[in-house]
């Protein structure tokens, strides 16, 4: 049977052919799926045009299958125990499920997030794979194209097609050794644009957000060391004089080992938000929701903690 044909057909219809062959009775199938008799009677009227036979017919104790009904029932069981299964809402079991999570992370996000989120993930869906690479410019279309499911990071907005949930907000703040002079009294933008400043860049080049901020303020610092990820910065910092303004949160987690100590910026920088995003396609699939959910209680506990 062709498409075109396929489309003339009742759904409805087969669920009434079920409930008359098991019931033998136009009244008890009308009762089980709550219609009336008469419109019961009308859709026993379609099938046998549709199939071109009785299907059903008068007995000593009821109406009596036809051997075409017989021939058809296991099939129409099958038929409508699938279409049930392709329809029911979808589930998500972490404990049984298989396959990975694609997610994009900024080296910031990777640092506060990915700890107890691969702990979580680890507990609930052992049996699934993680899989972090950079937040870079081809995240939105790996996002697109299902190659990632998720990416995490700084985005101000969500472009068509796309979703953002904003997860929490940080600001800046200044870390040095605990030792460093410039430590010994409030740290003033004198003092602040006196110090040689570490930057943390991906691509080892550029400026960011602090020299935009510095610059509307008709100030300029002198970046003298690039790195491109933040486990290099609490040796780098312990062994020199240089300073590196971070997010107050990652600021508190390498600070845990005493060695380092952080400060207040000496002028005002707007808080910036950290989200996940996600393509459209996902907003409904039951796994990734349930990964999003992970995601925000990571960051949330990763928040308690710094």
């Amino acid at each position: 049977m062709h498409e075109a044909d396929l489309r003339g057909i009742d759904f409805q219809l087969l669920v009434g052919l079920r409930a008359l062959i098991e019931e033998r009775s136009v009244s008890r199938a009308a009762k089980r799926l709550n219609l009336s008799q008469p419109a019961m009677s009308r859709v026993l009227a379609r099938l046998r045009l549709l199939f071109s036979d009785p299907l059903l017919v008068r007995g000593r104790q009821g109406l009596l299958p036809t051997p075409r009904a017989l021939t058809l029932q296991p099939a129409l069981g099958r038929l409508l125990e699938d279409a049930a299964r392709l329809v029911a809402p979808q589930k998500f079991d972490p404990l049984a499920a298989t396959g990975a999570f694609h997610i994009a992370a900024n080296d910031y996000a990777a640092q506060v997030v990915l700890p107890d989120l691969f702990a979580r993930l680890r507990a609930a869906a052992p049996k699934m794979d993680i899989n972090i690479r950079p937040n870079d410019a081809q995240a939105l279309e790996g996002l697109e194209s299902g190659r990632l499911d998720l990416a995490l990071g700084v985005f101000r907005e969500a472009p068509a097609g796309f979703y953002r949930q904003e997860l929490m907000r940080d600001h800046f703040v200044v870390l040095l050794r605990r030792a460093h002079p410039a430590l010994k009294a409030r740290l003033s933008m004198a003092a602040y644009l006196k110090l040689p400043h570490l930057f943390v860049t991906l691509s080892g080049q550029g400026v960011g957000a602090v020299d935009a901020a510095l610059k509307q303020q008709g100030h300029e610092r002198r970046i003298a060391a690039r790195v491109s990820t933040f486990m290099a910065v609490p040796g780098i910092l312990q062994n020199t004089d240089l300073a590196l303004t971070l997010p107050a949160l990652l600021a508190g987690y390498l600070c845990r080992d005493r060695s380092l100590k952080r400060a207040e910026l000496p002028f005002r920088i707007a808080p910036f938000a950290i989200a996940q995003f996600w393509h459209e396609r996902r907003q409904a699939d039951a796994a990734h929701v349930w990964l999003r959910r992970q995601v925000k209680e990571s960051l949330v506990r990763a928040k308690s903690l710094g």
